[in-house]
């Protein structure tokens, strides 16, 4: 029988760049932490193994973490995508951040990984995002995240943004 929480709820989408600051700035200066909650989750058992494909939508909040003040509280909408392996395998999909009636997204790929600590799965993800061509800020970075409960997660994210700072 196909159980979700057997091979671990797991998401996040990575946030990333929203409108920033403008002038020159190393990546350290690029970075929040995030909070997202799976708001919907398509779920579908590919094999008798334990492979499913989910397909998720995550809503949260970013708090700037870097020098330069960048999206702080920013709402987060998140779609996600993955196929996985007793809750092993890879992660796509777009982050959006909202703040103030502007809006900015970018594209997120990387992996997830569920260990097995004290009999209750821990899982946790990582990988790189990227602007979605046409943003006010370009960029790409970093992200990882760790689920906090069966449907929530927190995580980090920086990078190096560059354009024009019209959404402050």
């Amino acid at each position: 029988m196909f159980s979700i929480a057997k091979y671990a709820l797991i998401f996040a989408a990575a946030p990333l760049l929203m409108m920033g600051a403008a002038g020159a700035a190393d990546s350290s200066d690029y970075g929040g932490s995030f909070t997202e909650s799976i708001v919907h989750r398509e779920a579908r058992p590919l094999d008798a193994q334990g492979r499913v494909a989910l397909a998720d939508v995550l809503q949260g909040k970013n708090t700037n973490t870097g020098r330069q003040d960048y999206m702080d509280g920013a709402q987060i909408l998140a779609t996600d995508a993955l196929a996985l392996d007793k809750g092993n395998g890879p992660q796509n999909g777009i982050i959006t951040f909202i703040k103030d009636g502007k809006t900015a997204s970018s594209e997120y790929s990387g992996s997830v990984k569920t260990v097995m600590v004290d009999g209750k799965p821990q899982t946790s993800g990582e990988g790189t995002w990227k602007s979605l061509p046409g943003e006010a800020m370009i960029g790409s970075g970093t992200y990882h995240w760790a689920m906090t409960s069966e449907t929530d997660l927190s995580g980090e994210w920086e990078g190096h943004l560059e354009g024009t700072a019209s959404a402050q």
